[in-house]
Parts: structure tokens; C-alpha cells; sequence
């Protein structure tokens, strides 16, 4: 038997529209080394984490007005989180493309930290457009593990 549709759902194309923009802007950064454009993805994290949160307490509101809503609206949150996911995955690639950038016209320290990685943000971003600091996912850490395993030996 099939459950009851949830209400035509207008928020989540738009948050699946918004996180593949920030894919293919992310992704051009990349190919292009524009950071600029990588920080307009970085920006926009915030409003996918904004509209998920919307998408989550409307869908919740519907589950608690009808339990044969609960399992539709359920699988629309799982579809809210993983187009956040795929936001988030976007942010991450954007950061890679500025730390790529500052590391083509500095020299990389052996010891880079992902807090030495929010630092070159700060110094190569206006304060006014990065208002969050990258998430400790970054490249920055991420290389920082793989020079601690050289240093291990394995």
C-alpha cells in the first residue's frame, strides 16, 4: 500500500539546484584556479545549511500532524541531508582550490595545520566575505595526516 504524498515540496529542488551550482562553480575554481569563484561557493554553504534546516522542521511539522506522513517525509529529509552532503563536498573542493592557490605563490610548510590553513584564508580573503572558518575536512589537514605517516614511516 502506498503511503500519502507529502505536500508538493517547492524547497527541495531548489536546495538540490543550489548544491549543484555549487558542484559545477566549485568544480570550474578547480579547472580555472578562480578563486573568486570559489569563494561564492564557500558563501553559500551557509544558505544550504540554512534551507536544509527549513526542509527538516517542515517535514517534521507533517510528521506530527499525520503518521502516515512519517515515512515519506522521512525519505525527503534523507534527500535534504544528501544534497547538504553534496554542499558540503562542494565547500570542501572550493577550500582546496584557495589553498592550491596560496600554495602555488607560497612555500608550504612541512607542519601546515588546518588551523594554519584558516589562517591563510583570513590573510588572502577579505574579512567581510568568510565569515566561517573551513571545516578541519580541508585539504590543509588532510595533508597534514599524510606528512604525519611519512614521518611515522608508513
Amino acid at each position: 500500500m502506498q503511503p500519502p504524498p507529502v505536500k508538493p515540496y517547492i524547497d527541495l529542488p531548489q536546495l538540490g539546484e543550489l548544491a549543484e551550482g555549487m558542484v559545477r562553480d566549485s568544480l570550474n575554481a578547480v579547472v580555472s584556479k578562480d578563486i573568486e569563484s570559489a569563494r561564492s561557493v564557500l558563501h553559500r554553504g551557509d544558505n544550504v545549511d540554512r534551507q536544509r534546516d527549513q526542509i527538516f522542521r517542515a517535514l517534521l511539522t507533517y510528521m506530527m500532524e499525520s503518521s502516515s506522513l512519517v515515512f515519506p517525509a522521512f525519505e525527503l529529509i534523507l534527500v535534504a541531508k544528501n544534497l547538504e552532503r553534496v554542499g558540503d563536498h562542494a565547500t570542501n573542493i572550493a577550500e582546496d582550490v584557495i589553498y592550491m592557490a596560496w600554495a602555488a605563490t607560497s612555500a608550504i610548510p612541512r607542519s601546515t595545520t588546518a588551523s594554519s590553513f584558516q589562517k591563510v584564508l583570513r590573510r588572502i580573503s577579505p574579512p567581510q566575505q568568510i565569515h566561517q572558518e573551513p571545516s578541519v575536512g580541508t585539504f590543509a589537514s588532510r595533508m597534514h595526516r599524510g606528512t604525519a605517516r611519512c614521518k611515522k614511516g608508513g
